[in-house]
């Protein structure tokens, strides 16, 4: 495991960890790039260019609602959200893969009794489904889908609920994220920062790893042990 971050476990400094999930714990977002484009191709509509990089960094609620005002959809909120999930959970229940590095770091978290919990833009539904399927759901506090609390990660709410499930010290609780944005959010409301590199955001790790206290670099996400 990469010496900074093994170090700061054993330092007791580190009380609980908040993950994201897709791009974090998940090799997912290839998945969510190119959800919304299936879903309006599905309806025989053509997506704009880099509709997927536009969905990015909104919750399921506000992707729905930026593709029924954007497309002009006859669908409310919830029909479309159910159908971009439809064009995802089969991947979620069936194929999706951890990231390599994160079984040892979940081993090794659970060792020293550090609590955890996932912050994630995706919907409960599917991310029980894979978090279950993969056999680490019982390895944290609780799931919080922003959706389930009308907010996104541009403000920091999604975490302090994860923190107050964990019981912990804002100080002590360190998010590990691979979006600037979500990160830096985490930042100014005071948790520790632990950035991880993802192929959907190559190119943005260099701000990524300016934003956070610790990262993850791509070679060490890639391998079995940190």
């Amino acid at each position: 495991m990469k010496a900074e971050l093994r170090k700061l476990m054993d330092s007791g400094r580190m009380e609980g960890v908040i993950f994201d999930m897709d791009g974090v714990l998940l090799d997912s977002m290839s998945v969510w790039d190119h959800a919304g484009e299936h879903y309006l191709q599905s309806m025989g509509i053509s997506p704009e260019p880099q509709l997927g990089t536009i969905l990015l960094e909104m919750n399921m609620e506000q992707g729905a609602r930026y593709l029924k005002e954007q497309y002009q959809l006859e669908e409310n909120l919830e029909q479309i959200m159910n159908g971009i999930n439809r064009t995802v959970r089969q991947a979620y229940e069936q194929t999706i893969p951890l990231k390599q590095y994160v079984p040892e770091l979940l081993r090794e978290l659970g060792r020293r009794g550090i609590r955890m919990a996932v912050a994630t833009s995706s919907d409960r539904e599917i991310a029980e489904a894979a978090l279950k399927r993969l056999e680490i759901a019982s390895c944290f506090e609780g799931i919080f889908p922003c959706s389930e609390y009308e907010t996104s990660k541009r403000e920091p709410l999604i975490f302090e609920k994860a923190r107050e499930k964990m019981k912990t010290e804002c100080t002590g609780t360190w998010v590990f994220e691979d979006s600037v944005l979500a990160a830096s959010t985490a930042q100014r409301a005071g948790f520790g920062t632990v950035g991880v590199f993802d192929e959907s955001s190559r190119a943005s790790q260099g701000e990524l790893q300016n934003v956070c206290d610790y990262y993850l670099t791509e070679k060490e996400t890639l391998a079995a042990r940190l």
